[in-house]
């Protein structure tokens, strides 16, 4: 329930505050998720929302996503994995989002290891050690081995204040979470809530990709 609102808020294709499409689809959460070009206005990165495949960009960066039999994936999804089996192409996502570098895998900091092997066009703040390192704003989204999704913020401001990626995976560790990939941050970091707690979770299976 939590992450159908949360990734359905995408389905509106043009720049808009996050509070404004939150009403408009009927959001109890929702935060700005995915990277996005900040001229046009263009999402970066693979995209399927409420099972209809927005863009498939072929970036080699991490996901989160929701199949349609419940189940979760998280990590790096091929282009053919995100069209069906058996060659009939059916998107087996109802929601699927790029994230900017897997942060936390099966419970270990991940964050050197995906500068490593992701695609740094996802991202305009610069390099991946600088993105990586500097103090700022951050959003992720992950899960806890018990099957709760968690979506962790932390307000700041590029340069100035607030924490690294690597900081935000630690943090993450420290509460339980086994998968994570970094959202959407800096500047256009910010959430809008409907409901009285700002922690919602949601229990489901668990599908973990081997990658």
């Amino acid at each position: 329930f939590f992450f159908f609102f949360f990734i359905v808020c995408l389905r509106v294709f043009s720049r808009q505050q996050v509070s404004q499409t939150a009403a408009h689809m009927g959001c109890i959460y929702a935060v700005n998720a995915g990277f996005f070009n900040t001229t046009d206005g263009s999402c970066y990165g693979d995209l399927v929302s409420d099972g209809v495949v927005v863009q498939q960009s072929g970036k080699h960066n991490a996901k989160f996503g929701m199949r349609r039999d419940g189940t979760l994936e998280v990590g790096y999804l091929s282009l053919d994995s995100q069209t069906g089996s058996h060659g009939d192409h059916t998107n087996p996502f109802v929601q699927l989002i790029s994230g900017a570098l897997w942060i936390v895998r099966d419970g270990q900091n991940y964050v050197w290891d995906s500068i490593a092997v992701e695609d740094e066009s996802m991202q305009e703040t610069g390099s991946w050690s600088y993105f990586a390192s500097v103090a700022s704003a951050r959003s992720a989204i992950g899960y806890r081995q018990d099957g709760s999704v968690v979506l962790y913020q932390h307000n700041g401001l590029t340069g100035y204040r607030g924490i690294s990626l690597f900081q935000m995976a630690d943090e993450l560790i420290k509460i339980g979470v086994v998968n994570a990939i970094n959202l959407d941050g800096g500047t256009t970091m910010l959430y809008t809530s409907y409901q009285p707690l700002l922690l919602l979770l949601i229990h489901i299976h668990i599908h973990i990709p081997i990658v």
